[in-house]
Parts: C-alpha cells; structure tokens; sequence
C-alpha cells in the first residue's frame, strides 16, 4: 500500500491483510461479495428492462449469467466488506494492480467507500457515477505508478490465467460489457479534469461530495459549479424504477449507430427513469426521459427510431413525434415525444 500512498497523498491508516485463494474459493468469494451489492428479487425485473431497452439480446440468460461473469471479471480485488485484498494463489498479480487495489483500501479507509452508490441495481446512474469516481481515482493512481516503476516490471496480468466461465454462453454481450467497463475511462478523465481544475486536494472534495450521475462524470464543469436541481421521476411504488443514465444511454446508441449519433442521442439528458408495473396480462414496461431541450429530446428520439428499426426489421419514420408497432414479445411497443419529454412503452408477454 505505500506506493499508493506516496502518489495519492492518502495515510495509510492501518495495515489491510491479504488473502490468496484458489480458483474455486475465488469464484466463490466473488459471487458472495457480488451478492452483498445485488437485490436476487429485482434480477428479474432488471432483465426486462434490459432487454426491453435492447441493452442485452432477448436470448441472454441475466439472473443466471450475472454472478458467474462478473466472478470471472476481476484478476484481484479488495472488499471494503472483509477489508482485506483478495488474490489469486495459481497466478502472480503485477504490481500494478496490487497499487489499483490498494488505492480502493485507501479510500475506504478514508472516505466509508462501502456507501458509495448503494444501488441494488449494478448499472443504475447513480452506481456508475460512485463506479467512475473509485475506479477514476485509482486509474490515475496506477498510470502513475507505471510511469515510474522499473523498467521490464510487467504491469498486465497474464490472461491465460484468467477465471474461465463455468458456463460460455454467459459472456457479458458487447454492450453491457462496455457500460461495465464505462468508470474506468469516463471516470479517469473525470479525475483528472477535477484535478487540475482544484489542484492536490481534489481528492477530499470529491470523495466528501462525491457526483450522483453520470452526466456530472461526462461534464465535469456541472459538478464542480451545479446546475438547478434536477427533475426526480423515479416511481418508488413500482415493482422496478431505476434510473439509467447519460452514459449507458451514450454507450449503448455508441454501439448500436456510431460515435457520432452515440453522443448527439444521449447529449442533454437531464433525467429517467425505467419502471416496470405488473398488469392483468403480464407487465408494462416505461422508460421515461427528460431532455434540456426540445431539440436535445429530437435527436434521442430520431435515434432510438433508428435503432428500433433495425432491431425490429421494420420501417419507423424518425420526422414522426411518436409511432407504435407489435411484436412477438410487445404489444402496443409506443414511443412518444412531448416537448422535451420522451416516453417508450411497452405491454410485455412475459410470464411469471
């Protein structure tokens, strides 16, 4: 932990223990860990929003695949649980990820980072944006680290060493694996524009007040000066409401349509929120959007038709202001836009 210490400026405040396990004790820890973080009874109704969105195929095993990916995601880790580091015992863990990981002891020991996001949705705005802000920090911490650490010193982990899936077919999709891997980068640019913009101390300002959204990881310029508060639309009665945004929002068009119409579509999202109510048929599916603009709302909704063309192998027109269509799995599946405001729909034929 003391190279991390110099190059952060944190204390260390007491020694944290390191643990080395198998691979069967690791994947087991892991999942256990996960499940500390995760709500096994919204699995479901974050499956259908996921799918309902088109973030994940129709085909993807969710509740199931969940635990075991995200197991075999991490070549070591520190719980802010157990305290302590946990390390594979069949493999070395370059240095460089000791002093990523004992960043995160760090701030845990400084700033109770076990509270930070506290989402039982893993992929809720407001998890993401706690995501950026731990990641970006300890990337910044690394990249320092490797830019002084003696030459010819690996700073990889070896890959053929990684955890394989106890089943294949769970592979994360494409995009779910870039909204998962989203904190490192966004996060490390959010770190670093914070820092020149505060100097040295930056860290106790963001971790003392650390960003709620994303868009403040995206726009850094709005967390450091905050704009009027933000319109809530989170429904607490429902089965499921969760709040997605800007940056799932920006990956998944990114992939679905390119850079450019990525960024445009997602640009000026004030907030969402996805909800899920049962019904006597089965449920229905909402995901509503606000817009800093009319236009901003325009541009989102020209590129969900795109997509939602594609995806549906049919003709939408993105000059319309709403459209509705069925399909094998919606029923009167309706987007609508408002002014600034956009809602997409859907009766879902699922079962219980």
């Amino acid at each position: 932990m003391l190279e991390a210490s110099k190059i952060s400026g944190l204390a260390i405040k007491e020694n944290t223990t390191c643990e080395r396990l198998d691979r069967e004790a690791f994947r087991k820890l892991a999942k256990e860990i996960i499940l500390k973080d995760i709500s096994k009874k919204e699995l479901p109704y974050e499956e259908m929003a996921l799918k309902f969105l088109g973030i994940i195929p129709e085909d993807y095993d969710y509740q199931n695949c969940l635990l075991d990916a995200y197991a075999t995601s991490a070549a070591a880790f520190y719980s802010p649980y157990l305290k302590k580091f946990i390390l594979p015992n069949w493999t070395e863990t370059p240095k460089a990820i000791l002093v990523h990981e004992a960043q995160h002891a760090l701030q845990d020991q400084h700033f109770n980072t076990s509270k930070f996001g506290n989402d039982t949705f893993l992929l809720s705005d407001k998890n993401l944006a706690a995501a950026s802000l731990l990641e970006g920090d300890a990337m910044e911490v690394e990249g320092r680290y490797i830019d002084i650490k003696p030459k010819g010193e690996n700073a990889d982990p070896d890959k053929s060493a990684k955890l394989s899936l106890e089943n294949p077919s769970c592979e994360l999709p494409e995009i779910l694996q870039e909204i998962l891997s989203s904190p490192y980068d966004y996060g490390l640019l959010f770190v670093r524009n914070v820092k020149t913009a505060l100097g040295e101390k930056y860290l106790n300002k963001i971790f003392s007040h650390p960003p709620q959204t994303s868009r403040e990881i995206l726009y850094y310029k709005e967390y450091l000066e905050p704009q009027k508060a933000r319109q809530s639309i989170l429904k607490n009665k429902a089965l499921f409401s969760k709040s997605i945004g800007e940056i799932s929002l920006r990956v998944f068009l990114r992939i679905k349509l390119g850079m450019k119409k990525g960024v445009l579509g997602a640009s000026g999202l004030q907030s969402d929120t996805i909800t899920i109510e049962k019904t006597a048929e089965g449920y229905k599916v909402i995901f509503k959007t606000i817009w800093d603009s009319e236009k901003d709302a325009s541009e989102f909704r020209q590129a969900m038709t795109e997509v939602s063309s594609r995806r549906f192998g049919m003709h939408l027109s993105k000059d319309a202001l709403g459209w509705t269509i069925e399909t094998a799995r919606y029923s009167k599946l309706t987007l609508l836009q408002t002014s600034s405001k956009i809602e997409l729909m859907a009766d879902v034929k699922y079962k219980d």
